[in-house]
């Protein structure tokens, strides 16, 4: 769930949204808590700049079939773009999410997917949220590697065609 929008913000709450345990030992600079914003190390940060952390605004753009977002490097055809760029889960970089839709032989598959990089435990991702989809629960986790590099892919199967997930405009994602 992202961080409030508004009212009083601690560095515990910052903290427990990139994954960390309540009140044990964390930096404004630790890795995980500056990839909520996608910040480098040492600059300068509010806590204001923290209000909503932990959503994920993918703009959107389309390869074959998939909607949403891929970076470079990590096994898919770049598309879309998100911010904050670098978006860490838990710590864990979030190279692409995306919906796509398969015709086969008349019967259409709708996927949902989310990659981690890395391979993390399967049942690392709690689950994703964005107003078309409503909430996607915990689903187990697939350990991959495309094009060399090491991926653990979420994925949802859905009965009906998300309206958000056009291939173009922005949706908002939430990783709880």
């Amino acid at each position: 769930m992202a961080l409030q929008t508004s009212g009083a913000i601690s560095l515990n709450d910052i903290h427990i949204e990139a994954g960390g345990t309540s009140g044990t030992q964390v930096s404004i600079n630790d890795l995980d808590v500056r990839g909520l914003l996608g910040k480098a190390s040492g600059v300068s940060m509010s806590f204001s700049e923290w209000y909503g952390a932990g959503l994920l605004v993918i703009s959107q753009g389309i390869s074959g079939t998939n909607r949403g977002f891929a970076l470079p490097n990590f096994g898919l055809t770049a598309f879309g773009s998100a911010t904050p760029s670098g978006f860490l889960y838990k710590g864990v970089r979030v190279p692409s999410v995306f919906y796509s839709e398969v015709n086969t032989k008349g019967s259409i598959t709708r996927i949902f997917s989310v990659y981690l990089e890395g391979h993390v435990s399967t049942s690392f991702l709690g689950g994703v949220s964005e107003a078309s989809l409503g909430t996607l629960s915990s689903v187990t986790g697939t350990q991959i590697n495309s094009g060399g590099v090491n991926l653990t892919r979420f994925q949802w199967n859905l009965v009906s065609s998300p309206s958000n997930w056009t291939g173009s405009g922005n949706v908002t994602v939430d990783f709880t």
